[in-house]
């Protein structure tokens, strides 16, 4: 009867020490998956931390990449790369920049009525009019290409003796005088000019021009995740 109750005894420890050792593996698994968990967490966490610090270094940077690029690139459009300092496996984020310019095509003649919008991106224009030469006489002689601005409200330039440029005019145009203008002029409305006024086309002053009025932006919604 004895010995019955010690191997009874003998079982129920054994079972106890089983679910112990069941236990403490269940719990090893628990503390392994929060392990695994909080790794996790913590990786998701620093990713998104670095990508966000890329993200806003790239936007900080990129309009005056973009500004120093330098204007006589053979695109219009060219991709700026960001690269996190990671050794490895870096982030990388790609910011585009594209070239504005004021002339959609070269004018090839003396001039061209009813034709500024053909020839000119009239919402660059608004960005470049302070620049302008807004002015109702040209009397002296310029030492440089100019491009000249004559406002809608305006409509009447007096020429007079020699330039070198491109007149723009918002309306009708009235040319007065006995001047000459060497380059070329556009108008978006009518153009009349007195019979002593001589309109000569010059290649060299137009391509001048064209080359100096256009500038390089970050392109809007350009910023692209390579990752």
């Amino acid at each position: 009867m004895r010995n019955c109750q010690q191997q009874k005894g003998i079982v129920t420890l054994g079972v106890l020490l089983l679910l112990s050792s069941l236990l403490l593996i269940l719990l090893s698994l628990d503390d392994i998956r929060l392990a695994s968990y909080n790794f996790i967490s913590w990786r998701y966490q620093y990713s998104f931390q670095e990508h966000f610090k890329l993200q806003q270094q790239a936007l900080k940077k990129a309009d005056t990449k973009c500004q120093s690029l330098s204007l006589n690139q053979s695109e219009d459009i060219l991709p700026l790369i960001f690269k996190s300092e990671a050794k490895k496996d870096p982030l990388t984020y790609k910011i585009w920049c594209e070239r504005k310019k004021l002339f959609k095509q070269q004018p090839t003649k003396s001039q061209y009525a009813g034709q500024l919008s053909n020839y000119i991106n009239l919402d660059v224009l608004n960005i470049f009019k302070p620049r302008l030469l807004n002015t109702t006489k040209l009397i002296q002689r310029n030492a440089s290409p100019q491009l000249y601005l004559v406002r809608k409200e305006q409509n009447t330039l007096t020429l007079e003796g020699e330039h070198y440029g491109i007149i723009l005019t918002e309306g009708d145009l009235h040319l007065i005088g006995e001047g000459k203008l060497y380059g070329s002029v556009l108008t978006q409305g009518t153009l009349h000019t007195a019979n002593k006024v001589k309109l000569i086309y010059k290649k060299n002053v137009v391509l001048t021009l064209m080359e100096k009025y256009r500038y390089w932006q970050k392109a809007e919604n350009s910023l692209y995740d390579l990752n």
